[in-house]
């Protein structure tokens, strides 16, 4: 039973995360305008308004705010060009550009084009209701991020994102190299040529490291928008090396950090990649100095500080939507930089296993004086560094961290296979294990932990530390990201003990049924690319159920790699931006074992103790026939298409 728990409590981590209330006015007009810069404190004072900062241009700055704030600029002594009342855009094509639904097709139309190389992810909807979609090219070990449209007036961000995923799949495979786009982050603003989303909430200052209440619209607090959440979520089961993130408002690249002139302890791999990129470039006024001015919360802290990935800001071109005839010159300049840095090796790949079993383990990769990057829920990592020589540490909770010396390789990345031992994992299990997302905290209690603290732990995500009181630990789970949550407590570390239910309504398991070496799932809601594990035992490692057929309504798993795990069992699927789990499979894994069938269970009616819950299926520990369901999928399953904005 969930502990519901009114109490005052204090607890580590960022604001809670609940959806807010468009902020008052979201729907007024703000104005576009440049700022005179008379001395250099003149930015930092721009900094402090109610403004959101868009480019430098020399001197000057762009800034959209409303005209009131313009207004008490002129009276505090700066000069101010309003250059657009509104500045929203209108529809996109309106000036010649992809309209949003037809980005939407086009990535629909690549993905059925290019069948072997190209998959459609759902990550969830914007907030009007719009598709949040991702296109996975090619597959291997070195990852890169490419995403487009955090603003939805930067139309040209979006034209050469959507374009790049074409010349990509027109060329051959890069080898190693699995590229993940997602042209539109911010559909909803689009579609209006606004810069914000539905909400009126600036997504680029909406992440989790270093957000702060004082940036304009960053919202009631980081992830608050679910299209942060989905970018988040794109990155959560997968390990990016490298990443640009497209803007427009000027000719510029830019990297970590935004919140701060302190470089990165990785500043010289950023400014190797910044030179590939501006290199290649063929605008003679393509600018490489960065951005210009501060940013709180925005993608590229959050990607770097979070994961270790080394982000980049491009902005596109200075006008938000150049002329429809300028887009071709636009798309070829940049396309030879996206090339160039698709095309860049790293330095150092491999992968991270348990050394008992072979188990991949996310795990932390640090070179010596540098920040840590994290290989992916495959154990698969790849770093770029300058060194030509160095120390890694490589390190995951409860097992003994390895280091590792290395020297690079002149024509090829350095392959390393690391096997970490296993040292202090321990079997907990939380009561309930399954933990509604919610504003007020909830409690789970753990049989035989007398500590007056414990930790929540997740790679990628900041740590969590509970306090004690009485027999349970309370959590206020809407600071924390749905899906699952190791624990750190005296006695050890247990990975993925922990869960949590998605944040939103919509996706849901409602029937998991046992038939061979394949596991049917029925539910509602489930998106394409939609990705399925299966944990178990002390370790919690993820162990793959391929896909092997998905619809809206079903999937059809590959679990015969899930024979032997030990109990307690668990299934997660990541689907439609949704992470949901089915939980204590164990004796039913034990029974595929024996029998390599489904032992003759009684396929009428659900078994006594199962409970099924909207977002996910808690299937209760003393259950005898559990999860023995009414036939599911039938055999024509069909991927569904986009479902549009509504």
């Amino acid at each position: 039973m969930v502990l519901t728990v009114s109490l005052a409590i204090s607890l580590c981590g960022p604001p809670a995360q609940a959806a807010p209330a468009p902020p008052e006015a979201a729907d007024a007009p703000l104005a576009e305008a440049w700022v005179t810069l008379e001395e250099a404190a003149d930015l930092h004072r721009l900094e402090q308004a109610a403004l959101s900062l868009d480019g430098v241009a020399g001197d000057r700055v762009r800034a959209i705010g409303a005209l009131e704030t313009f207004e008490a600029l002129e009276r505090a002594g700066f000069t101010v060009e309003v250059v657009a009342r509104d500045h929203r855009l209108g529809p996109p094509e309106a000036d010649g550009y992809h309209s949003t639904e037809a980005v939407l097709f086009t990535l629909e139309d690549l993905a059925r084009d290019y069948p072997e190389r190209a998959t459609l992810v759902d990550l969830g909807e914007s907030v009007g209701g719009r598709d949040l979609v991702a296109l996975r090219i090619d597959r291997g070990p070195v990852r890169v991020r490419l995403l487009g449209t955090y603003h939805g007036n930067e139309t040209s961000s979006t034209e050469v994102a959507l374009a790049t995923a074409r010349l990509l799949l027109d060329m051959e495979p890069i080898p190693d190299l699995e590229v993940w786009l997602m042209p539109l982050v911010n559909p909803d603003g689009h579609a209006a040529g606004s810069r914000y989303n539905d909400n009126g909430i600036d997504l680029n200052r909406n992440h989790d490291y270093e957000w702060s209440p004082d940036e304009f619209r960053s919202g009631d607090g980081p992830f608050t928008e679910p299209e942060t959440r989905a970018v988040r979520d794109l990155t959560t089961y997968s390990s990016f090396m490298s990443g640009l993130t497209m803007h427009s408002g000027a000719l510029c690249i830019g990297y970590s950090w935004g919140f701060t002139s302190e470089p990165a302890a990785d500043e010289e791999a950023f400014l190797e990649l910044h030179d590939v990129y501006g290199e290649a470039n063929g605008f003679p006024g393509f600018d490489e100095v960065g951005i210009g001015y501060s940013t709180w919360g925005d993608t590229n802290d959050w990607a770097y500080g979070r994961h270790g990935t080394l982000d980049f800001t491009v902005e596109i071109s200075t006008p938000y939507s150049p002329p429809e005839g300028a887009l071709p010159a636009y798309v070829a300049n940049h396309w030879s930089s996206i090339e160039a840095f698709l095309r860049t090796r790293p330095t150092l790949q491999g992968t991270v296993v348990d050394a008992q079993d072979g188990t991949p383990l996310e795990a932390s990769i640090t070179p010596e004086g540098r920040r840590p990057s994290l290989a992916g829920s495959d154990g698969v990592f790849a770093r770029l560094l300058v060194e030509e020589s160095g120390l890694l540490t490589v390190s995951a909770p409860g097992y003994r961290s390895e280091q590792i010396p290395w020297e690079a390789h002149d024509e090829a990345p350095l392959w390393l296979d690391v096997e970490l031992e296993p040292t202090d994992l321990v079997d907990l299990r939380p009561d309930p294990p399954l933990l509604p997302w919610q504003e007020l905290p909830v409690a789970f209690a753990l049989a035989g932990v007398e500590d007056p603290q414990i930790q929540l732990w997740r790679p990628g995500y900041p740590t969590h530390t509970l306090a004690r009181v009485g027999d349970v630990w309370p959590v206020v789970t809407s600071r924390l990201a749905p899906g699952p949550w190791g624990i750190t407590t005296s006695q050890g570390s247990s990975p993925r003990a922990l869960f949590v239910e998605p944040w939103q309504q919509g996706p849901a398991l409602t029937r998991v049924e046992w038939k061979g070496d394949r596991l049917e799932v029925e539910g509602q809601g489930f998106g394409r690319g939609s990705r399925a594990w299966v944990l178990g035992g002390a370790k919690r490692g993820l162990t793959p159920c391929p896909v092997l057929e998905e619809s809206s309504i079903g999937l059809i798993l590959d679990a015969s790699e899930a024979a032997g795990l030990e109990g307690p069992v668990d299934l997660l699927v990541f689907t439609d931006g949704a992470q949901l789990v089915a939980l204590e499979l164990e004796h039913l894994l034990a029974e595929l074992s024996d029998s390599g069938e489904d032992g003759g269970r009684d396929q009428g009616q659900p078994a006594e103790g199962v409970t099924v819950g909207g977002w996910g299926c808690d299937v209760s520990q003393g259950a005898g026939a559990v999860l023995a369901m009414l036939g599911l999928l039938s055999a024509t399953l069909r991927r569904r298409r986009s479902r549009g904005p509504r």
